[in-house]
């Protein structure tokens, strides 16, 4: 069996990106960056940039402050890549939409300007 659209497509990762990273940092001086939140899961370096997993959201959320801030000495920019535990997705959200309409949709409403009113005499005839 696939998985549709809307199937979670394995656990969520939250992940921060680093740019900017000197290149004579160490993992060592990333992990400490972060410290002040909470330490990283894992971190993979690049270069010039650094790519950090944390365990929650909240926990990337709290990373995000270090943004515009020094690593090593030299102003680094931070990139939130993470999403909230409980988030669905707008494919989800647009079929939740879809279904509430079609549900609308079925639903039979009285016509306030059926023929209840055609029967009753014009006035002045």
């Amino acid at each position: 069996m696939g998985a549709g659209p809307g199937a979670p497509k394995g656990p969520q990762k939250h992940i921060v990106v680093v740019k900017g990273v000197p290149i004579d940092a160490s993992m060592g001086d990333i992990i400490k960056f972060f410290t002040d939140s909470n330490p990283p899961k894992n971190v993979e370096m690049k270069f010039g940039e650094a790519v950090i997993e944390f365990n929650t959201h909240k926990d990337a959320m709290m990373a995000m402050l270090k943004d515009k801030t020094n690593l090593a000495g030299v102003r680094v920019t931070l990139e939130l890549q993470s999403k909230p535990e409980d988030y669905a997705g707008y494919e989800n959200l647009a079929n939740q939409a879809a279904s509430v309409m079609q549900s609308m949709s079925d639903q039979q409403y009285a016509d306030p300007y059926s023929d209840s009113y055609s029967s009753a005499p014009l006035v002045g005839e």
